[in-house]
């Protein structure tokens, strides 16, 4: 017959089980990781305020735009974004653009939503057409202008974006954050159908007082021409070519981009044409005018899934290391967070020392809907 264990072996045996876990889930946040807390709004739209994040402890070999939480003069864990490394020169310039030891490092793909056609009706943000000739009209799901009789030269086939663009964002209610300050890097990611060859599909960003024209011709769409001009008030000038096939009779993606002074078209994911350019006109009042044109001259043309992103910019704030070049020492690194406006970070307490920073961000477990891995192009 077997002796059944006493009650008091039980309660020791349960006792051993629960210090043991106690012991490894101690050793695991003291030498593997923890989770933490987001505790402002300072990494929107990335992170949000009351996620929560599995930092990954020790520092490794950390790399530029990384996501690292760190322990800020008030004692508080924060995560921020890592721009500056031990030894570099940090200088973010008037514009809002970071300069590593003189040169605007590589970046991932850091966009802030201005506009979606998803949650904003086209027509409440943009203009279209002129006092007597309207070629726009709202078909089920997408725009169509047919800007057949349209002349070349003249904005009655051009769709215009209204608003500025600042250092905001676009909440995923459907509602626009202002910003303090004007965002000069924009981008526009659009779907256009084109039915038949002729025309020209035209499409303008503008920063400063500069303006940068695209003019795709339709006429060969197996080998239409692309012409970028730079526009400088009424003059402009040819500044690149290419060629470039045009997807006829299907819905196909178009991105045009201006970001740290490079111009880049895609056209149905492919890239079809960069262009470099030294400076921008600088004018008093920041970026002037309608920032967003698109549309056709000669042609009849559809849009749909029209999406205006800016580039993440660091705004006017704090005076360590803006406007004034700022050398880290060899234990020292420096901070920023996406949404410059609202962030406390390395322009105001300047640079984190190596033993204030905890880890790296390596996932978010909540909110539930948006977990997974986080890395430097989250």
């Amino acid at each position: 017959m077997t002796e059944l264990p006493s009650k008091p072996r039980k309660v020791h045996t349960i006792l051993w089980v629960l210090v043991a876990g106690l012991s490894v889930l101690f050793a695991v946040r003291l030498w593997v990781g923890d989770l933490y807390t987001v505790v402002s709004n300072s990494m929107e739209p990335f992170l949000n305020k009351g996620d929560r994040v599995w930092v990954q402890h020790g520092l490794g070999h950390p790399q530029r735009f990384d996501l690292l939480a760190f322990r800020n003069q008030a004692g508080q864990s924060v995560v921020k974004r890592l721009c500056g490394l031990p030894g570099e020169q940090v200088l973010i310039d008037q514009s809002g653009d970071l300069w590593i030891d003189n040169r605007r490092p590589e970046r991932p793909d850091f966009w802030v939503p201005v506009f979606d056609d998803r949650l904003e009706r086209v027509s409440e943000h943009f203009l279209h057409g002129g006092l007597q000739v309207d070629p726009w009209v709202e078909r089920a799901g997408y725009w169509e202008v047919d800007a057949s009789a349209v002349p070349q030269g003249y904005s009655q086939g051009l769709m215009r974006f209204r608003d500025g663009v600042d250092c905001g964002q676009l909440l995923p209610d459907g509602t626009y954050q202002h910003g303090s300050e004007s965002v000069g890097d924009v981008r526009l990611r659009l779907e256009a159908f084109v039915a038949h060859p002729g025309g020209i599909l035209r499409l303008e960003l503008t920063e400063q007082a500069d303006t940068f024209q695209i003019q795709l011709g339709l006429d060969n769409l197996e080998k239409g021409r692309v012409i970028l001009t730079h526009l400088q008030g009424s003059s402009g000038t040819p500044v690149a070519a290419s060629i470039a096939a045009i997807p006829q009779g299907v819905w196909f993606p178009i991105t045009y981009q201006n970001r740290d002074n490079r111009i880049e078209l895609w056209i149905a994911d492919q890239p079809v044409l960069v262009h470099d350019y030294d400076s921008n006109l600088q004018t008093l009042v920041g970026s002037i005018g309608e920032r967003v044109r698109f549309g056709a001259t000669g042609a009849k043309i559809g849009f749909r899934s029209i999406r205006i992103d800016r580039d993440v910019t660091y705004t006017n704030r704090g005076d360590v290391g803006v406007g004034n070049r700022l050398i880290l020492s060899p234990d020292q690194f420096y901070f920023l967070g996406d949404n410059s406006a609202v962030s406390e970070d390395s322009r105001i307490l300047g640079p984190v020392e190596r033993s204030k920073i905890l880890g790296r961000v390596v996932y978010r477990l909540w909110p539930w809907g948006q977990r997974g891995r986080l890395s430097s192009h989250s």
